[in-house]
């Protein structure tokens, strides 16, 4: 049947290609209508949709004509985009359609509500095939898209001035984990056909590009997250900008597999972070006390090892492997200070004892409602012992100190770690047995309070954990961030 074209209403499954209806509107004025190609119609209430035909019933429209030969279908209006699809595909339209008008189609959708798994029904595709196409309009910008498109075959203008090229979802899925200036630069390169260096570059050469330029995004974020944990400052600033710039040259990404830290890079890393610590007189570093070596932390290079190990009766033989260390890393005449609970003294003494030399006991009173309990022996502690061993003979020209202070009323700190102290017992410890300039250890890190405290009275300071959580948190608090 003809209908008026003023009742016609479009049903946009793509984007109209102003170029194709143009076309058609040549052809018209040169020869006329073509009966015999009726529009494909729905019709809901007084209303007709054009399912298929919706170039020509713009050129017509720009042409005037009044009414066009129609086919109307008798099928429910949940069913007409998958008829509409259908009819461009058996149709064989002068615009097949390409990547960019599902893309349409399933943002279209998605716009209005619908889910992948209602998506793939109305289009007659399966969710995970509308899952990939979703993840290109996530993850790729409209600018981009945008630029492909107009490059796209079919699409580009008449006079040749942009190259067609055809893209596909598999293509474009390739450069999906990639940065927004890196997809735009690869989209531009394979349009033109050539590489920065004016070389061939094609599809293949496309998808290689990616999967490197995926395995050096990984590597500069691990590399950053790495120095991010240690560094500060104007020396973070230049570290990263380091990694940014070489860790996209071969002797970096060749020893990477799947964007792991390889010798080089950590090598890199390394060299920052010394230029750090050299700078700031710290170093954090994370490993088992059982594990740490010269490579950490030198022979007979502490003055003093400060710290406040994990009390319980699992963690007894702990305190041999701090002996060990303490006997290693302190110098002549240095002190080991060590906070501990009352129920296992004599056990952390025995193997203490083993490297080092008693000296004394420190006691500090820690008043309040917050006193541990002590339930198998009846006990709410209001103290804390600190045994003091020292490496040899202390130095004759030490200071005298007191051998016992209090701390403010409930002044326990537990909100950087569970095992914390407060600043002001370990400043009283840092204070008494360490002088100006003096490199203190910590080989329990935990919340970091030795660390914040020689920082504040310009101790020089080493600290360690097991857990590369910890060291973060505790190294930004030691630097106030």
């Amino acid at each position: 049947m003809n209908i008026k074209t003023k009742n016609l209403n479009h049903y946009l499954t793509r984007p109209i290609s102003e170029n194709l209806v143009e076309l058609l509107k040549t052809d018209i004025e040169k020869n006329g209508y073509y009966d015999l190609s009726p529009l494909i119609v729905g019709k809901k209430d007084d209303e007709y949709v054009v399912l298929c035909g919706n170039h020509r019933l713009k050129a017509a429209n720009a042409l005037n004509l009044k009414e066009l030969p129609c086919t109307v279908i008798d099928a429910d209006e949940d069913k007409w985009l998958k008829l509409a699809i259908r009819d461009n595909e058996i149709n064989k339209t002068l615009k097949q359609d390409d990547l960019f008008d599902w893309l349409f189609r399933i943002e279209t959708l998605r716009d209005e509500g619908s889910t992948q798994a209602e998506i793939g029904k109305r289009i007659g595709w399966s969710r995970e095939a509308v899952r990939d196409y979703t993840a290109i309009l996530d993850k790729i910008g409209a600018t981009i898209l945008n630029f492909a498109r107009a490059h796209q075959i079919g699409r580009a203008p008449e006079d040749g001035a942009n190259a067609p090229f055809n893209f596909t979802e598999g293509l474009l899925r390739s450069i999906l984990p990639l940065t927004t200036g890196q997809q735009m630069s690869m989209v531009q390169r394979l349009i033109k056909g050539k590489d920065k260096k004016g070389h061939k570059y094609n599809k293949s050469d496309f998808k290689k590009e990616a999967a490197q330029l995926k395995k050096y995004n990984t590597l500069v974020d691990n590399g950053i997250a790495d120095v991010e944990s240690r560094i500060f400052g104007d020396i973070l600033e230049k570290a990263t900008k380091a990694i940014i710039d070489k860790f996209i040259k071969p002797e970096y990404l060749n020893e990477s597999k799947k964007g792991e830290l390889g010798e080089k890079a950590l090598q890199l890393i390394q060299a920052f972070v010394d230029e750090y610590e050299k700078t700031q007189n710290i170093k954090i570093f994370t490993q088992d006390i059982a594990n740490i070596t010269e490579k950490e932390v030198e022979n007979e290079s502490v003055d003093v090892i400060i710290t406040d190990p994990p009390y319980p009766k699992e963690y007894i033989e702990t305190f041999n492997d701090l002996g060990m260390l303490a006997e290693r890393v302190l110098k002549p005449g240095g002190s080991l200070v060590c906070l501990v609970g009352q129920s296992y003294i004599p056990a952390y003494i025995e193997h203490l004892s083993k490297h080092l030399d008693y000296y004394w006991v420190i006691g500090v009173f820690m008043p309040g409602g917050q006193s541990v309990q002590i339930w198998n022996k009846k006990v709410n502690a209001f103290w804390k012992p600190a045994l003091w061993f020292t490496k040899g003979k202390r130095s004759e020209s030490s200071a005298w100190i007191s051998d016992a202070f209090q701390t403010k009323t409930n002044n326990n700190d537990k909100k950087h770690h569970h095992w914390g102290q407060s600043e002001q017992l370990m400043s009283e410890l840092v204070e008494r047995v360490t002088i100006v300039g003096d490199t203190v250890f910590d080989p329990f890190l935990g919340g970091g309070t030795t660390g914040v405290v020689c920082n504040n009275l310009n101790r020089k300071f080493i600290g360690s954990d097991i857990s590369q959580e910890i060291v973060t948190k505790a190294l930004k608090r030691i630097h106030g961030k």
